[in-house]
């Protein structure tokens, strides 16, 4: 996820504290609890990037509300200005229930709306959520990842890793093969959106970039095969950097 570093103004930095709560309690009680989707780790995926968020974001401004809270120079991110954006429609939904709120609650709604927006007014540019895209050239690449990184976590269950931690990674790697193919045979034509499985890529990545390394090494210049193993050394770089922005966002 993108970043912008912006001056918050004290009134709006705790509106924005509000905001980021309300979401951490949304998200919790949004989790899919009802839906199919709640018995895979796929269906928790979005509960825990939300959840992730707006964790985020009050480390970021600070969880306690000081008795005076000054302006802060913050790196806003999609989450933060999100928040703030749908804290102003609330603000400016309640300055008009005339049947439920008083005049003076109005106003004060009205008052807070009208500071979120001012601040975003002043925004030179709004930070973009990052995103996992796959192009299709480097999908055999992070599958052939993926299968190498099966065979890791199977041998590293005698290793001493937790038979915990060894099924959420075999988990994540089912969830991103059923995503992007588990063959050539079934293979997308068309750039897959893997911003859910960041952290699946992040963690199948160093091998792979490593064996790829090693193979353009092993090439001479002459080669004429060497020129397309540094184009999927470079794509596998690119796809990990973005995993890496994705998932750190």
């Amino acid at each position: 996820m993108s970043r912008i570093t912006a001056m918050v103004p004290g009134p709006v930095v705790v509106l924005l504290r509000g905001a980021l709560y309300t979401d951490l309690q949304r998200t919790c009680e949004d989790a899919p609890a009802t839906s199919p989707e709640y018995k895979t780790r796929a269906g928790w995926t979005p509960v825990f990037r939300r959840i992730d968020a707006a964790v985020g974001g009050l480390d970021a401004i600070g969880w306690d509300e000081p008795e005076e809270q000054e302006s802060l120079t913050i790196a806003l991110d999609a989450a933060m200005v999100e928040a703030l954006d749908r804290d102003a429609e609330l603000w400016g939904w309640l300055s008009e229930q005339e049947r439920t709120e008083s005049a003076e609650g109005r106003a004060r709604a009205a008052e807070h709306a009208a500071a979120i927006e001012r601040f975003l007014e002043s925004l030179t540019e709004r930070p973009a959520a990052a995103r996992l895209v796959i192009p299709t050239a480097a999908l055999p690449l992070v599958r052939e990842g993926a299968h190498e990184a099966m065979s890791d976590v199977s041998e590293s269950i005698d290793g001493g890793v937790h038979p915990r931690e060894c099924s959420r990674r075999l988990s994540a790697i089912c969830d991103l093969l059923d995503l992007i193919g588990w063959s050539d045979e079934d293979e997308s034509t068309e750039d897959v959106d893997a911003t859910e499985h960041a952290r699946a890529v992040m963690e199948l990545a160093p091998s792979m970039l490593e064996t790829l390394r090693t193979g353009v090494s092993d090439l001479d210049d002459a080669d004429p095969s060497k020129a397309t193993a540094e184009d999927e050394l470079r794509l596998m770089r690119e796809v990990h950097a973005q995993a890496s922005e994705a998932r750190d966002g």
